[in-house]
């Protein structure tokens, strides 16, 4: 897991006369059975702030 991606590393074997067709095939068929698949979950980076004295902030 990247700080804010997920890295997936696929072997496969394609004609190079093909390899840019095939890899760009690939990547759309795992892209769509993981949207597809209800119980695949990708958390994401995020940040929350709490303000505890809101009167410094206020005009």
């Amino acid at each position: 897991m990247e700080s804010s991606s997920v890295k997936v590393k696929i072997l496969f074997y394609a004609p190079v006369t093909d390899i840019y067709r095939v890899s760009s095939d690939v990547t759309k068929e795992v892209y769509d059975l993981v949207k597809k698949d209800k119980n695949v979950e990708i958390a994401y980076p995020h940040m929350e702030l709490v303000m505890k004295d809101k009167k410094l902030f206020k005009k």
